[in-house]
């Protein structure tokens, strides 16, 4: 399954580079993010990571799946920054990384070729 991932922004695409990569949210704010699996696939583990950490955390998913075809909402605490990393696996065991600016971003969705 060749993986690839589709942003919806709220902003127009023309932001400054500049700008977009050191956004920062305000203190203790809380960012939400909605993910769409249009592939085929059930996601079995998911991570979500400021980029400026060197571990990824725990599953944000537990013992719980991502069904294919479902959507979820990401619920970020206290963010840190606006730029994450995201980890998917699939049931197949295929991997999908992203690096995302989750502060510009209503979805986020998950699409095979």
């Amino acid at each position: 399954m060749k993986l690839v991932s589709l942003r919806t922004t709220a902003h127009a695409t023309a932001i400054a580079l500049g700008a977009t990569l050191f956004a920062m949210p305000a203190a203790a704010d809380t960012i939400f993010v909605e993910v769409n699996n249009l592939t085929d696939y059930d996601v079995m583990e998911l991570y979500v990571s400021p980029v400026t950490s060197d571990e990824w955390g725990d599953d944000i998913l537990g013992e719980d799946i991502f069904p294919a075809g479902d959507a979820m909402e990401i619920e970020i605490d206290s963010a840190v920054s606006c730029i994450y990393d995201i980890a998917a696996v699939f049931e197949d065991g295929d991997e999908l990384t992203l690096q995302e600016d989750l502060c510009e971003m209503e979805s986020l969705d998950f699409v095979t070729e």
